[in-house]
């Protein structure tokens, strides 16, 4: 299986400091994790590139901003994050949605804009695409241990022995969650109340993909040898 185990012995002095960290292990020294900026011009200026630069290159930009930043580690990684957003925030032109200003909120055809259409949504759309969604991944868990991996192993090389990259992606995040970012808050928490069955019938599908996105994650991070937090070392049988 490709894993970090092929960057043993080339791991730079930040890395060393962060690897250590998490293990727990006596270390020299305090790791400092990512900072998330939005300010083009700033990163830009920051570490000495032209304007215009982000645009044509956000990856190699946001990294280099990283580096200069003294970051030892990166989990969420988001080089184009700043791309989608205005000098103060989200401004006129900037894509909303229904935390974030939406007028008019339609998904998949269907105008929410009552709890009732949050409950036609998750019936005729939501359930039926996660279901699939679950019946994928029971056929094909090693597959996605090995692609959860693999791109792990990607931003890294990207990133170089000085920098360490942990697990972050939705692939890694499998867990049951409050819908109001797709539905917005008051329809949303208005169908919570008025009909529970229907939220208890989401909430228990979610934890069904939840279980095997973070079965697949726990194997990806063993046999791929990727960071895991303190502690985690003692459940790493479950995951074998």
């Amino acid at each position: 299986m490709v894993g970090y185990q092929q960057f043993a012995g080339q791991w730079g002095e930040r890395a060393r400091l962060a690897w250590d960290t998490l293990a727990m292990r006596p270390t020299r020294g305090i790791p400092a994790w990512t900072v998330h900026v939005m300010d083009i011009p700033f990163l830009e200026e920051f570490t000495g590139h032209q304007p215009g630069d982000y645009a044509r290159d956000p990856e190699g930009v946001y990294l280099d901003f990283q580096k200069a930043a003294g970051a030892c580690f990166i989990d969420q990684w988001i080089p184009r994050n700043p791309l989608t957003m205005g000098q103060h925030g989200f401004e006129a032109g900037t894509a909303r949605t229904a935390t974030t200003g939406a007028d008019r909120l339609v998904l998949d055809g269907i105008e929410i804009d009552s709890p009732e259409a949050v409950v036609e949504h998750l019936q005729r759309v939501v359930w039926p695409q996660r279901q699939r969604g679950i019946e994928v991944l029971q056929s094909d868990v090693p597959v996605r241990v090995e692609q959860l991996a693999r791109q792990e192993v990607e931003v890294q090389r990207f990133f170089g022995p000085d920098l360490l990259k942990g697990p972050y992606s939705d692939g890694f995040q499998g867990f049951p969650a409050l819908r109001y970012g797709l539905y917005g808050y008051a329809d949303y928490f208005m169908a919570y109340a008025l009909y529970p069955e229907v939220i208890e019938k989401d909430f228990a599908q979610q934890a069904d993909l939840a279980v095997l996105k973070n079965l697949a994650a726990a194997r990806a991070i063993v046999r791929g040898g990727l960071p895991r937090p303190a502690g985690a070392r003692t459940a790493s049988s479950c995951a074998t």
